[in-house]
């Protein structure tokens, strides 16, 4: 019986440290192999194409198997974008899906249309030579001439995208707007006819079958979006903290968060189409009220801040900034954890900042699912101006926690990675010089609480992630003290 409960157990532990990442991309990688290769021997064994392919020959079968896979790719783009509604069908599990892991699901897919298109435009060029006359079948067919639009669009979208960090933001969102032009052109793409079976029949266009529901369902929360964006939002204040780190307050008739979630954020007076994340930073339990920390490091981010510092002081402050509702990777599931270990880098603290609020209030209200008894927080930023933002409410979080409790829960643990020869001085707080060793830190923690599950949540950057999983699986080799690994945002 006690091997059957252990080896449950650790079941239980692998599966909550599985990479969703991984996981999606392996099985992602597999539905396309068998997609190819089931479509590509379905038509080799198909005798209603043998004029065709008597003439053109594998061609046609390398054209039409990419095709199938490009539609099975632009399904799940389409599907992908559908933040909102993914996050509300998974409801708690959302916490194994962060906005880092869309972004590089959305790239996987994209890279994968770029070489499908590859292959598909390679066949049709291949196909075109063979039947005679390239030219006229490129620039005189529906196939041809929407061919051309599509390899264009997806050439500037494609190139936009590698280069978006070198250029300015509008020009890669604006460019991005071309997904319009290329679902209307591959619904024509395959619509007139160009290639015939045997008997004179033509072969059905079925792009549209695969992206209706999936674009139909980014119609709605487009809709969605912009019903809740228009409810009226009270600009409050700003406050310009340390390191261009600037702290905006809204106000939201009846706006609820969770921790961990954020919101996108429009500014009609720069842009009314361009909306940008931010991580929510205010207490869940402050029903209305909405603050996010942002910190001035491009274009739109610069002209937001001189925006919002122009009208602090103007009496009418509504509807100078559009919100959505609350997306994304919800954390109060931490609470199911005796211990739950936060690991922060630079501003990555702002994915805790609403838990931490949140803390005496999850401990306090009595509910049988709470477990959480003690918190560590590791944060580490290069200067000591990066700390000052959130210094002050985390010396307020703290002082209410040891006025609730005997000994206080939360254990605040800085590092200052920068060179620097002079401990900071911010009371109570104490400053490490140089980067936490977390190996000895893992040690610590399973010495301390043995026999139970501590929950890891990190963000911060990607090589740290890196780290900090192979230093989890390192630590857990199944003994009594077991840790729960969750990666929240990576900045690169």
């Amino acid at each position: 019986m006690k091997n059957i409960i252990h080896a449950k157990k650790i079941i239980i532990i692998m599966f909550k440290n599985l990479d969703v990442h991984n996981i999606f991309i392996s099985l992602y990688i597999m539905s396309q192999i068998t997609l190819f290769i089931y479509n590509y021997i379905t038509l080799l064994n198909d005798r209603n194409y043998s004029g065709i392919f008597n003439i053109i020959g594998h061609g046609l079968l390398l054209a039409k198997s990419s095709a199938i896979v490009l539609n099975f790719d632009f399904m799940l783009l389409f599907l992908l974008i559908n933040k909102g509604i993914i996050y509300k069908l998974l409801g708690p599990y959302s916490e194994y899906v962060s906005l880092n892991e869309y972004i590089n699901i959305h790239m996987y897919i994209v890279n994968s249309i770029g070489l499908f298109s590859s292959i598909h435009t390679g066949a049709h060029i291949y196909n075109f030579m063979k039947l005679g006359n390239t030219s006229n079948l490129f620039f005189t067919t529906a196939a041809g001439i929407t061919g051309i639009v599509l390899v264009i669009s997806c050439i500037i979208v494609f190139t936009i995208a590698y280069i978006r960090k070198l250029i300015n933001y509008n020009i890669f969102f604006y460019t991005h707007m071309l997904y319009f032009l290329i679902v209307v052109s591959l619904i024509f793409h395959g619509s007139f006819c160009f290639i015939k079976t045997d008997n004179g029949n033509c072969t059905a266009a079925n792009f549209y079958k695969w992206v209706i529901v999936p674009f139909a369902l980014f119609v709605v929360e487009k809709l969605l979006l912009f019903y809740f964006s228009r409810k009226s939002t009270t600009f409050v204040n700003i406050k310009k903290h340390s390191n261009n780190i600037n702290e905006i307050e809204l106000y939201k008739e009846n706006f609820q968060s969770k921790e961990g979630e954020w919101i996108l954020v429009n500014c009609p007076r720069i842009s009314k189409l361009e909306w940008h994340p931010f991580t929510i930073t205010s207490n869940p339990v402050e029903f209305g009220k909405v603050s996010f920390h942002v910190k001035e490091q491009g274009d739109w981010t610069n002209k937001l801040i001189l925006c919002l510092l122009n009208e602090q002081n103007q009496n009418d402050k509504n509807n100078l900034l559009n919100i959505s509702y609350p997306y994304g990777t919800r954390q109060e599931t931490f609470t199911r954890y005796p211990v739950t270990v936060l690991i922060a880098g630079g501003i990555g603290i702002t994915a805790f900042m609403s838990l931490l609020q949140q803390l005496g209030c999850s401990m306090g209200h009595g509910r049988g699912n709470v477990r959480v008894k003690n918190v560590h927080l590791y944060w580490m930023c290069r200067s000591t101006q990066d700390f000052l933002a959130f210094l002050p409410r985390l010396q307020m979080i703290n002082r209410d926690l040891q006025s609730e409790h005997r000994e206080t829960p939360l254990h605040i643990n800085l590092y200052l990675t920068g060179p620097s020869s002079v401990q900071p001085f911010y009371p109570p707080f104490t400053f490490n010089l140089g980067r936490p060793d977390f190996d000895s830190i893992f040690e610590d923690i399973r010495t301390t609480y043995k026999d139970i599950q501590v929950k890891i949540l990190f963000c911060g950057s990607k090589s740290m992630n890196n780290s900090l999983y192979s230093k989890c699986k390192k630590w857990n080799n199944n003994k009594s003290t077991n840790f729960i690994y969750q990666k929240g945002e990576i900045f690169n």
